[in-house]
């Protein structure tokens, strides 16, 4: 029995070490998928804060609120 359990215990660990070395090849993929998720989200972000459907949300916004901060009070 202590035959078979070292036979299993050294294929667990040859099957470990293989797996850390796969990791290490996948962990820069992983960084690049990243990172192209990151440049993504920024331009959806932007070209909906910019008014992507032809209107200038910020410039709208801020118009909006120097219309408020300079109307005669009642």
């Amino acid at each position: 029995m202590s035959t078979f359990t070292s036979l299993i215990k050294t294929r667990f660990q040859s099957v470990a070490q293989g797996q850390k070395e796969k990791q290490k090849g996948a962990s820069a993929l992983e960084y690049v998928v990243l990172a192209a998720v990151i440049v993504i989200a920024v331009a959806v972000g932007a070209w909906a804060l910019l008014g992507g459907d032809g209107n200038n949300a910020i410039k709208d916004k801020f118009n909006d609120i120097h219309k408020e901060m300079t109307k005669e009070p009642k």
